[in-house]
């Protein structure tokens, strides 16, 4: 599984480094990075940060999907991240109303709807603004994450933990591929703040999957 990412990591990589992206933002690789790969904040790199403990249950579905987070406009990010992000929210509200078991994973659900919910009510005005007709929202998406429906406490954590990791590497990866064709600061920063922000959550939560 990891191998796959790694190879999936440097497509991603090969497109900005072919595009030369360059709009005077910090760039997300230091230069002692390869390009595709954004270091996490336990080290590790992204693209390799697969840990033993997190298990490969999470890409059941998350890898039918990988390829599909390569973008190249500003416009299909907006329609392939809305509905990333709404599953997101979807999933955490579900934690949510089932009671995540510990205080750590609850304070993780509440901040991931919290801050994706923002991101949707902005990449909605900015279709709008943009490109002149309103983000056509049907409320849909193909599923990355399994249902939670059927399990409880640890078994619940577990599952959502491990499908989330994958679900945030997704649009971690989404972020990186626009790099190249980016038009508008606002998405510039958007996708700065999503590298940043999912990365620091995919390092707590391998350390959840750890405690479980």
């Amino acid at each position: 599984m990891a191998i796959i990412i790694l190879l999936i990591g440097g497509i991603g990589g090969y497109m900005i480094a072919d595009k030369g992206y360059d709009r005077g933002y910090e760039r997300m690789e230091s230069d002692d990075i390869p390009m595709g790969m954004h270091r996490m904040p336990d080290g590790t790199l992204m693209g390799n940060y697969v840990d033993e403990d997190d298990g490969d249950e999470y890409m059941m579905g998350g890898m039918n999907h990988m390829m599909d987070m390569m973008v190249s406009s500003e416009r299909e990010f907006i329609e392939g991240m809305i509905p990333h992000h709404q599953e997101a929210v979807d999933t955490a509200k579900e934690v949510i109303a089932r009671g995540g078991s510990t205080p750590e994973i609850k304070q993780l659900v509440e901040n991931i709807v919290v801050a994706q919910e923002k991101e949707i009510a902005e990449m909605k005005q900015w279709y709008q603004d943009w490109y002149g007709v309103p983000y056509a929202d049907n409320g849909e998406y193909e599923p990355m994450m399994r249902e939670l429906e059927n399990l409880s406490g640890a078994d619940l954590d577990r599952v959502f933990l491990q499908d989330m990791i994958g679900h945030h590497m997704g649009a971690i990866m989404m972020a990186q591929s626009v790099q190249p064709y980016v038009e508008h600061d606002e998405i510039a920063m958007l996708t700065q703040a999503i590298v940043t922000t999912q990365s620091a959550e995919i390092a707590q939560m391998r350390q959840m999957l750890r405690s479980l």
